[in-house]
């Protein structure tokens, strides 16, 4: 039998208006109370294809601060980058 190659699932559409969600609540240092977030592992490379989209590689931390729906996730890289990224691209840790 033939082996079928893996790779990324296909891209969902991007979001047209972010809706907020009490799920994710950005993260801020200087905050008094404890923030929610939420931290992720990327699972492939990720080419953002806006400037709303976040670029990663494989295996890269990000942490989330908003739910954008099923698909969408707003977050953060290591290096400070903000952007959206498809859900389906990254695991909880």
């Amino acid at each position: 039998m033939g082996r079928t190659a893996t790779g990324p699932p296909p891209l969902p559409p991007t979001p047209g208006s972010p809706q907020r969600r009490c799920k994710y609540v950005t993260f801020r240092a200087s905050a008094m109370l404890t923030d929610l977030f939420e931290i992720v592992r990327a699972l492939y490379d990720f080419y953002g294809q806006t400037d709303k989209e976040l670029t990663f590689a494989e295996g890269e931390i990000l942490t989330v601060f908003r739910d954008l729906g099923p698909e969408w996730l707003e977050g953060q890289d290591e290096q400070g980058r903000v952007g959206i990224f498809p859900t389906n691209y990254v695991q909880m840790c």
